[in-house]
């Protein structure tokens, strides 16, 4: 259509504006992607940590009081044992899937593990007082943990 001798032209994009708009659509969504692929990986990394902090301190309440109740505190392979008034023992030793375990004369047995737990040992350390050792590795690094337990008058 013309229109005093000019040609009317019709207000639209041209190629090279769409090709600019589409890049920097894309290097936007882009951002947007490494964004929440970032924020996954830092709440998984924390919901690890948030499990090994409630597994070591469950554990250490449970062998804690395990072993501050004992009246007797003897090494065994592999852990030590504990012993009772009215003769009843209790074995904290660890298994070869790397697990502690809690076996008492009475036939119940307790498993803790993590599945990243490794290298454990426990052992007396004198005859008031039970170490266990482990290490629990979190997002690629190796923590070791060691926890002293000492029975009741224990020095």
């Amino acid at each position: 259509m013309f229109i005093c001798g000019k040609k009317k032209l019709k207000a639209a994009f041209t190629l090279v504006e769409l090709l600019v708009a589409l890049m920097v659509g894309s290097i936007v969504l882009a951002a947007a992607a490494a964004m929440a692929s970032a924020m996954s990986s830092g709440k998984a990394a924390t919901e690890q940590m948030n499990r090994s902090a409630a597994y070591v301190g469950q554990l250490g309440i449970r062998l804690s009081d395990a072993v501050m109740r004992a009246e007797s505190i003897a090494a065994r392979v592999g852990g030590v044992e504990l012993g009772y008034s009215g003769g009843q023992t209790v074995a904290i030793y660890t298994d070869d899937t790397q697990r502690i375990v809690m076996e008492d004369s009475g036939g119940m047995t307790a498993y803790y593990s993590d599945p990243s737990q490794a290298n454990v040992a426990i052992s007396a350390v004198s005859p008031d007082r039970v170490t266990v050792a482990f290490d629990l590795t979190e997002n690629g690094q190796s923590q070791t943990y060691r926890m002293t337990m000492a029975k009741r008058g224990g020095v």
